[in-house]
């Protein structure tokens, strides 16, 4: 009888499952009165949870309110149910965003918000000439192949969970690109963040934020892990940055594997009790501090190159407690000359006080193989 009972449970929670796949109803909107609805927003209105909302080729521009607690703005979609998923014709067709740069003194104009734990789906569209592009309280966020231009911010999100993949960020008027919130999980893949500004950076307690296979190009500051947030970053290539790469600050914590950062002041700017620990490492031509460490963080980085063009590999600062020895071993430094690398370091060792010291021994003679094949292979490199 038990049996009979789990089969029955079974097969009517997959009837259930299915009749809910076969009740999700798709929209369409034209612009050109062919589809369902002319505007985004009613879409939205009519749907239902789970629904499937198709937007036309052209630029949509006609603003709503949406209200929040603190504050009331205005938006081209207000997302008012949960699991919609939104599908442009792609992101030279699909257009959300006034014609012109739109930011009216006082107000915060958006391209797509919610202001409710909703989850969403959102592809395949362009949103430009918002002050910000993708505006996202709670909930989780998929955002795949969009592409956003003109914008203040171009996604603040603050999610329990999701991915942006594929996307292209086009960073003008000294903006940000991605700034995520009180985040638990957000996985960033594919994406590029090209132009002056900001490319991503964590508000408070932003956890497990993770980046692979991104490029970073032209940007004033690329990346700021800030305020006890954590994540990783893989296969990663920082470009042309004009302060830092990668800052990492007041006891934020971050993993990298294969990441390369070309140019800037700082490759990678460590402080406030901060920790990174890293492997396959690139930092090459920066012009004050390959690596800059202070204020009784850590840093571990191995089978890496650390090659400034002018200025310092490492520079240590304002460690004033127990003494701090940070693992800097296996790595290559263009040189195979010692004395040239421990040239290239500030530690404890050039001023007493700081009782830090970078242990840099023993390190690579030659460039260092991108993937590791057996300690045997590596030790023959090594001084």
């Amino acid at each position: 009888m038990r049996t009979s009972w789990k089969c029955f449970f079974v097969i009517s929670t997959l009837a259930l499952t299915a009749q809910s796949a076969a009740s999700a109803r798709t929209w369409r909107v034209e612009l050109n009165g062919t589809g369902n609805f002319r505007d985004i927003q009613p879409a939205v209105e009519a749907a239902s949870p789970g629904d499937t909302i198709l937007i036309g080729p052209g630029r949509y521009q006609t603003l709503h309110p949406i209200v929040a607690p603190a504050w009331t703005e205005e938006t081209i979609v207000a997302v008012t149910k949960d699991n919609l998923t939104f599908v442009g014709a792609g992101v030279d067709q699909t257009i959300l965003g006034l014609p012109t740069f739109y930011a009216p003194e006082g107000k915060d104009p958006k391209g797509i918000c919610s202001v409710d734990s909703y989850g969403v789906h959102i592809s395949d569209l362009t949103i430009e000439n918002m002050e910000q592009g993708i505006y996202w309280w709670r909930g989780t966020l998929d955002v795949q192949n969009c592409r956003f231009r003109q914008f203040v911010s171009a996604i603040g999100c603050w999610v329990d969970g999701g991915s942006i993949r594929d996307c292209q960020f086009e960073i003008s008027n000294n903006g940000e690109a991605l700034v995520s919130g009180m985040t638990s999980s957000l996985n960033v893949s594919g994406c590029s963040f090209v132009g002056y500004g900001q490319g991503f950076t964590t508000g408070a307690s932003a956890q497990n934020i993770v980046f692979s296979d991104c490029e970073f190009r032209d940007n004033r500051t690329a990346m700021v892990y800030d305020r006890w947030s954590t994540g990783s970053i893989q296969n990663t290539t920082i470009a042309g940055s004009i302060s830092a790469g990668l800052m990492v600050t007041y006891n934020s914590q971050v993993a990298l594997e294969g990441v390369h950062i070309d140019g800037g002041q700082y490759g990678l700017f460590i402080s406030t009790g901060s920790v990174v620990t890293g492997t396959n490492v690139i930092l090459e031509r920066t012009s004050v501090e390959s690596v800059h460490v202070s204020s009784e963080s850590r840093l571990t980085l191995n089978n890496s190159h650390i090659l400034p063009a002018i200025g310092l590999g490492v520079g240590s600062y304002g460690y004033s407690g127990a003494p701090v020895v940070l693992d800097l071993s296996g790595n290559y430094w263009g040189t195979s000359d010692s004395a040239t690398i421990a040239a290239i370091i500030f530690d404890g060792n050039d001023d007493p006080s700081n009782h830090c010291t970078i242990q840099f021994l023993p390190f690579a003679n030659g460039p260092v193989p991108s993937e590791t094949t057996t300690w045997g292979d590596l030790k023959a490199l090594f001084r």
